[in-house]
Order: structure tokens, then C-alpha cells, then sequence
């Protein structure tokens, strides 16, 4: 129950806190661009405005008066008209009464005639009283509105005038007038940033990933090349170099070398992708070469600035080669009067690379020995499918790969769960090999753990990194 509820906390402190404060960040700035609209140059016209509302407010006084003035009149008549209602009820009350039963009974016919018909004058007086005095009830309701109007208006002309008095402003007024404009674009903002990511993630995966299926493998090259081999990963590993022999290694994977070796700084890896080998990190390296003829040196290649990486060596024959990725490369043995030799692939005119985004190859042919760090650890795996009936198909996670021999079918395909890929855990394609060959990949894949504005530049020059095959 406590985890659940530390982890609602965490989220409404991690999601819902930062959206409440951008969302009032957006009404105070709209607001104080309100309120400078309303007030710039307020300094030089605010005598002007306080005498227009003073004018205003003396102009709504005298209205109020003359309105009071012309209330107490109907007032006075309202009571006159009910004064003469009720003259006018107890006459013909008095009347009725003179022609009960014995006077109808005992008088002559003339004097009930003259009693009918004063009755019948005094009921007309009766009713024209009450029509006069419902119409002076309905001015009197009139007038008392229109003073309510009125004191209204003089009090809201009142305020005006002492806020430009003061020079504070209505908090309240423009907080509200600023959340009228800007909640639609907030609410609709809000609204993508909560469901586009659901919309964006579940568009990739259930409708763009699943292209690759008419999209054939890529195979950079046909031909049956010699294998390559490569031994354990450690955390340090001791490399001999025979005579001759030159090492092209970053300063940071050297830890120890015996006395002997010629040592010298090689500014960039290889001259003919400066860029690559910049944005790889392949530069500034030491350069260590064997000039001795006969005597084998021992050097220990290692890093202790990540403690989670270690070192595997591969060895690529002469004739052989393999496809990876330069980021993973600490350095390369070379033999005697050899130089690195790099072939580059490009796939514009592949769908295959439109989707994954993926369009330059780096190829390192042998005869060489490149060594390549990777997180917890580097994996060898070998594919022999010799027949189609024992074909078999590799799948490992994306960015745990390294690199593969060209002679390998690559073939990016879909993660296999959503919910992995939309947290982040999973990119969204696997790679999956098919072949004979040998593929080479990290134990642990890298995720980017870094926070906000870093996590979205980090994104971004991953995926720059990604289609220059880096």
C-alpha cells in the first residue's frame, strides 16, 4: 500500500507539480501583458483618466438624484392613489350596506334608483384607483432598479479611480481576464502533451514498425568471408604486441605498458572521416608502436573511469571484416606496415533504412585486432545455418549491438511489446540476424537516464548518431 502510494506521490510530484506551475506561469505572463497594455505610459495620462472618472462619477450622482427625486414624486403619488382607493372602497362599502335587504324592502323606487347609481360611480372610481396605483407600483419598481443601476456603476467608477490612485492592480481582475484567453490553448496543450505520447508511441509501433515485414534484409555483402574470432570480455585485458606492431587506443582503456614501447599522440583515427571520428570520440588517441624486432610487449588495456565496462579483443583475418558501429571501438591492433582499412555503405535508396533510420555502415577489414568495450560485458555469438531446414534467426535488442559480419542478413523488426517500448525500456526494433556469421553485442543495453531539457538534447543526438551509423 505504501509503495503504491509513493509511487502516485512520485508521479504527481514528477508529472502534475511542473504542469500546474508551467500552466500558472502562462496566466501570470499573459496577465502581466495585460496589465501593461492597460498601464504603459500610465505615469503620463493617469491625471486625465482620474478626471474622466471623476466627471463620470459626478455625472452618475446627479443621475442618482434626479432619479431619488422622481421616485419620492411617484412614491407620494403611489400613496395618494392608495389613499384614494381606500376613500373609494369604504364609499361603496357604504353603499352596499344602505341596499341591504330591509332597505330594498322599505324604500321608495327613486331613492334605490339614486343609491344603484352613485354605487355604480364609485366602483368606477374604485377601479381607476387600483389601475393608477398598479401603475405607480410598476414606476416605482422602474426607478428603483434603475437606482440600483446607477449605485452600482458609481461604486465600480469609484474603485477604478482608486486603483489608479494607489497604482495597485486587480490581481483577480486580470488573472481572470487572462485564463478566458489562454484556457483553450492551455487545456488543448495540456491535453497533447498527456495523451501524445500514447498517440506518437502507439502510431510507431502499431502502424510504422510494421512495414519492415515488406521490406527485405540487408546484406552488405554476399560473398563467404573468412570468421572472425573473439575472446572473453574483461574488465582489464592484457595485450601483447608483437614486433612491428602498432595500438591506436583511447587514453582513458590504456592503464599499463612495459618500458620499450614508442608512445605518441594520433589526433584523429582515421583522416578520411574526421567527423565520424570526432563525433565517436576517436580522436586525441595514443599511439603505441613496437619498434623492437624481436621482444614481445605486454600492455593492459582497462578503464576505471566506468566500472561497468569491459574490454573483449576481435580478431578480424586477413580477407575478413566486421560491420560496426565506431562509438564501441576503444582502439585496434594493427600489424606491421598495415593501416586501418574502413569501407563506408550507405543505403539511401532502401526503405529499409527509411523506417529504421539507419543509412551508413562502417565496415573495418582485416587483417586486424579491434578492441571493443561494452557495458557489463561483450558477447560473441556465432550463426551457422548451413541448410535451409536449420535456418535460424537471432534477435537482440537494438542498442546492445555493436557490430555483425557483412556476409549476415540484418534485419530490423518491431520490439515485441508495447509497453516495454513505451517506457522507455525498449527501443522500437530489434535487430535480428539470419545467416552464417558472427554478431557481437553489449550485455546490458544503454538507456538514457538523464533527466528533462538533457534527456530530449540526449534523444536527439542519439537519433543524429543513429542514421550516420555512429
Amino acid at each position: 500500500m505504501w509503495i503504491l502510494l509513493s509511487k502516485v506521490i512520485g508521479w504527481l510530484v514528477y508529472w502534475v507539480l511542473p504542469l500546474g506551475i508551467a500552466v500558472v506561469a502562462v496566466v501570470a505572463a499573459v496577465g502581466g501583458y495585460f496589465y501593461y497594455q492597460d498601464h504603459a505610459g500610465l505615469d503620463l495620462d493617469r491625471n486625465q483618466a482620474i478626471e474622466r472618472l471623476m466627471d463620470e462619477e459626478q455625472r452618475l450622482l446627479a443621475a442618482r438624484q434626479e432619479l431619488e427625486v422622481r421616485l419620492s414624486e411617484v412614491r407620494r403619488e403611489l400613496t395618494e392613489a392608495q389613499i384614494r382607493l381606500n376613500e373609494a372602497q369604504q364609499l361603496a362599502h357604504k353603499i352596499r350596506s344602505a341596499l341591504g335587504f330591509w332597505d330594498r324592502l322599505f324604500a321608495g323606487r327613486e331613492e334605490r334608483e339614486q343609491r344603484e347609481e352613485e354605487l355604480a360611480r364609485v366602483e368606477s372610481r374604485e377601479r381607476e384607483a387600483r389601475e393608477r396605483l398598479r401603475e405607480m407600483e410598476a414606476r416605482r419598481d422602474r426607478l428603483a432598479d434603475e437606482v440600483e443601476s446607477t449605485e452600482t456603476r458609481i461604486l465600480t467608477v469609484r474603485t477604478e479611480r482608486a486603483e489608479l490612485d494607489s497604482g495597485n492592480p486587480d490581481l483577480f481582475h486580470y488573472a481572470t481576464r487572462s485564463w478566458e484567453t489562454v484556457r483553450l490553448p492551455v487545456l488543448v496543450g495540456l491535453g497533447m502533451l498527456v495523451a501524445g505520447p500514447w498517440v506518437f508511441k502507439g502510431t510507431l509501433f502499431f502502424l510504422w514498425a510494421p512495414l519492415l515485414r515488406l521490406t527485405p534484409a540487408v546484406t552488405l555483402r554476399r560473398e563467404v568471408l573468412p570468421p572472425v574470432a573473439g575472446s572473453p570480455s574483461r574488465v582489464s585485458v592484457g595485450v601483447n604486441l608483437e614486433p612491428g606492431e602498432t595500438l591506436l587506443i583511447k587514453e582513458k582503456f590504456l592503464q599499463a605498458s612495459d618500458e620499450g614501447v614508442r608512445r605518441r599522440t594520433k589526433f584523429v583515427f582515421n583522416w578520411r572521416v574526421p567527423f565520424s571520428c570526432l563525433a565517436c570520440g576517436l580522436i586525441e588517441l595514443i599511439r603505441v608502436h613496437n619498434p623492437n624486432k624481436e621482444e614481445t610487449f605486454s600492455i593492459t588495456l582497462s578503464t576505471q573511469e566506468e566500472p561497468t565496462t569491459e574490454i573483449a579483443l576481435i580478431e578480424v583475418p586477413e580477407g575478413g571484416a566486421l560491420v560496426m558501429r565506431p562509438r564501441f571501438l576503444a582502439g585496434v591492433i594493427l600489424p606491421p606496415g598495415r593501416r586501418m582499412e574502413i569501407r563506408r555503405y550507405w543505403r539511401f535508396f532502401s526503405v529499409h533504412a527509411w523506417i529504421t533510420l539507419r543509412f551508413r555502415y562502417f565496415e573495418f577489414r582485416g587483417p586486424c585486432r579491434l578492441v571493443v568495450w561494452g557495458k557489463r560485458g561483450v558477447r560473441i555469438e556465432h550463426l551457422d545455418n548451413l541448410t535451409r531446414e536449420t535456418r535460424r534467426a537471432r534477435r537482440t535488442n537494438q542498442t546492445a549491438t555493436i557490430g555483425f559480419t557483412p556476409q549476415l542478413q540484418y534485419h530490423a523488426i518491431r520490439a515485441e511489446t508495447f509497453w516495454s517500448f513505451f517506457r522507455g525500456r525498449n527501443p522500437l526494433f530489434d535487430d535480428l540476424f539470419t545467416g552464417t556469421g558472427t554478431f557481437v553485442c553489449q550485455e546490458i543495453a544503454e538507456r538514457g537516464k538523464e533527466p528533462g531539457a538533457k534527456r530530449l538534447w540526449s534523444g536527439f543526438w542519439n537519433g543524429v548518431m543513429k542514421i550516420l551509423g555512429l
